[in-house]
């Protein structure tokens, strides 16, 4: 994994994949990926939500509830989003593919 993160999965769903790799801590989920830009992140803690696109450039941060959380991306370019979710001093990656 990147420097400083615990976990990092790589998620792809629907057509487009070639494998899923489960989120082995089931604290959180994002559907859909790839999606249009309106993705659901779901949590099962508060969980600190920080998007970088793929340039590395950090383009969002959000506190997320416990529950289900809507993350607009609909006004940034297609592309792959790295979202990094940090729960209870733990952090993990997530590939997100916005079409």
């Amino acid at each position: 994994p990147p420097p400083g993160l615990n976990n990092y999965h790589t998620i792809i769903e629907g057509t487009y994949s070639t494998g899923i790799t489960p989120n082995t801590n089931n604290l959180f989920t994002i559907s859909p990926n790839p999606g249009n830009g309106l993705f659901q992140v779901t949590t099962t803690t508060p969980t600190n939500l920080f998007i970088y696109d793929s340039s590395g450039l950090l383009i969002q941060t959000k506190q997320l509830q416990y529950g289900t959380n809507t993350i607009d991306l609909k006004q940034q370019p297609n592309g792959n989003y790295f979202f990094v979710l940090q729960q209870n001093g733990k952090r993990s990656g997530v590939v997100v593919m916005k079409m």
